[in-house]
């Protein structure tokens, strides 16, 4: 099964994000490249999941077990910020107590973000810092060049509850 956010585009051969073969006892993740915490051994992002659900059945199993536990817990141990988040931390620990994870190519996903309100910077410098990091870590040259991205991303994750990507400027050239 595929689960992925609503807030995204995707674009050129996204098909391989949901071909990206798996066997029982993996489970698939998007990268999280452009981390919300700076606490080590967390990888993905919740944008984006691929797994066999009996595979699974013990990581619901647990959040049912104290829902509102889990849902203070990333936020009251600083690995992110309220009022609600964490959600892709509480998988990933749990996905790494059962499971192998696996993740999908990096260069293959980005953040974005439509105003400086989400970002808390100017975005320049917020486009600036993100594609830096991007280059860094996939050899491409460039995130958001002239009204495109680049060729080999294939998702684009709009993070953030007003974050909308409808509301961008270039929306209609991805529609």
């Amino acid at each position: 099964i595929c689960v992925m956010d609503i807030d995204v585009l995707l674009m050129g051969d996204y098909e391989k994000i949901f071909d990206y073969p798996i066997e029982r006892g993996q489970f698939l993740a998007m990268p999280g490249w452009w981390r919300d915490t700076e606490k080590e051994g967390y990888s993905i992002n919740g944008g984006f999941f691929k797994y066999y659900p009996k595979d699974c059945k013990y990581i619901y199993d647990k959040f049912m077990s104290d829902i509102h536990g889990w849902q203070r817990h990333y936020i009251d141990n600083e690995v992110t910020r309220g009022p609600v988040n964490g959600e892709q931390y509480f998988v990933e620990d749990s996905v790494k107590e059962r499971l192998e994870l696996k993740l999908l190519p990096n260069e293959w996903f980005t953040r974005w973000a439509v105003s400086e309100e989400i970002v808390n910077r100017s975005m320049t410098k917020w486009q600036v810092q993100i594609t830096r990091k991007y280059q860094k870590l996939t050899g491409n040259d460039y995130i958001f060049l002239g009204g495109e991205f680049h060729p080999e991303i294939k998702f684009v994750h709009f993070t953030h509850r007003n974050n909308k990507p409808m509301e961008w400027e270039y929306y209609e050239n991805f529609n």
